[in-house]
């Protein structure tokens, strides 16, 4: 089960064309409920990134960063900011409209409610180890 919604970016930064825009899908998986995966469609292809359902949820209506991802978003009037950075650079984006991933972390909390993420997660681990326990001794 997957929740996205489709966003349009615009650069931040010096040497940014005027008007330049980069289509950006969020995706939730329910497979990773504590990930959202950020894609970012260009001419060059899609370029994905990682961060945490939470650190989304709470960075709509606050400043949080996660200083090990390299990833932060803070609100600002109507709509947040995005910031990524890796050994080869830096870049920020700005979505002008925060409603819509409001809406969808919602639907995404409705599914897998907050601080259920390890219920979830200890589930799908029992389950895995369940199969490669039950399939190991298929090969004797």
């Amino acid at each position: 089960m997957k929740h996205n919604v489709s966003l349009t970016g615009k650069p931040v930064g010096m040497g940014v064309p005027p008007g330049a825009v980069v289509p950006t899908e969020f995706e939730w998986d329910l497979a990773e409920p504590l990930a959202i995966t950020i894609h970012f469609i260009t001419t060059a292809g899609r370029n994905t990134w990682k961060g945490g359902r939470e650190l989304f949820w709470k960075g709509l209506d606050e400043d949080c960063r996660d200083e090990q991802l390299d990833i932060g978003v803070w609100p600002t009037l109507g709509g947040f900011p995005l910031s990524l950075n890796s050994p080869f650079g830096q870049a920020e984006f700005f979505y002008p409209d925060a409603g819509e991933l409001r809406d969808m972390l919602n639907s995404t909390y409705t599914v897998v409610p907050s601080q259920a993420e390890d219920d979830f997660l200890s589930i799908a681990l029992d389950d895995m180890l369940e199969i490669i326990l039950s399939s190991a001794g298929d090969d004797k």
